[in-house]
């Protein structure tokens, strides 16, 4: 990969960190009361960038041979030049998955969930939910 576009996808990795950081500053003000905004969709901004930045360094495989391993050789020579260590936070993409395979969480949970309990934008200790029997 030459320079000029390890110099974009670097520059793209500090934008999407960025961001990651103005969720991350939002969030704490909506916590400590400073501001009012909506906490949980900080939170999926953060997921999303974050996400953003895992493609970058540790990009997914798929259905091209050929494309997969040009992307796995960028992702590796990008690792190399921050020095990103294999098993990295920003490595993880199971909470992010959550997110966007909703659809096959809830299905599942709907076959197998005991009492079909649900809460809904909730930020406070699981000892917060009272126990609803069936």
């Amino acid at each position: 990969m030459d320079d000029f576009l390890t110099k974009i996808y670097l520059e793209q990795a500090k934008q999407e960190c960025e961001r990651c950081f103005h969720s991350i500053q939002v969030m704490n003000a909506i916590t400590q009361r400073k501001v009012e905004g909506d906490f949980f969709q900080h939170a999926l901004d953060l997921i999303h960038h974050a996400a953003a930045v895992s493609r970058i360094f540790w990009p997914p495989g798929g259905r091209n041979k050929q494309n997969t391993k040009r992307a796995h050789r960028r992702g590796q020579t990008l690792r190399d030049i921050l020095q990103l260590q294999s098993g990295h936070a920003v490595q993880n993409r199971s909470l992010r998955d959550h997110f966007e395979h909703f659809d096959e969480r809830l299905d599942d949970w709907a076959e197998n969930s005991k009492n079909r309990n649900i809460v809904h934008r909730l930020f406070g200790p699981r000892s917060a939910i009272p126990y609803v029997s069936a």
